[in-house]
């Protein structure tokens, strides 16, 4: 699962119409769809639930065993993000 920061993402959040974005619960399984892959095209650092990506950058995780985890946002106006790992 590939999400896409677009550049000018800080700025939409600061007008308040970035509810569409990203969702709020992300689900992947691990014998599927295991892979998820944040790329951050905006200027400023971005958390989206676990997950710390700095601006520009570009994050890959591989989940092999079932779990949850949950975060806080900064794309979703402080709201919390949840990953869920399914078997």
């Amino acid at each position: 699962l590939t999400i896409i920061i677009p550049q000018g993402t800080a700025d939409i959040v600061r007008m308040g119409h970035a509810e569409d974005l990203i969702p709020q619960e992300i689900r992947l399984n691990v014998r599927g769809q295991n892979t998820l892959l944040i790329i951050n095209d905006d200027i400023t650092d971005h958390t989206i639930g676990p997950f710390f990506v700095r601006a520009g950058e570009t994050i890959r995780q591989t989940f092999t065993q079932p779990a949850v985890y949950e975060g806080t946002c900064t794309i979703l106006h402080s709201a919390t993000v949840s990953l869920i790992v399914e078997e």
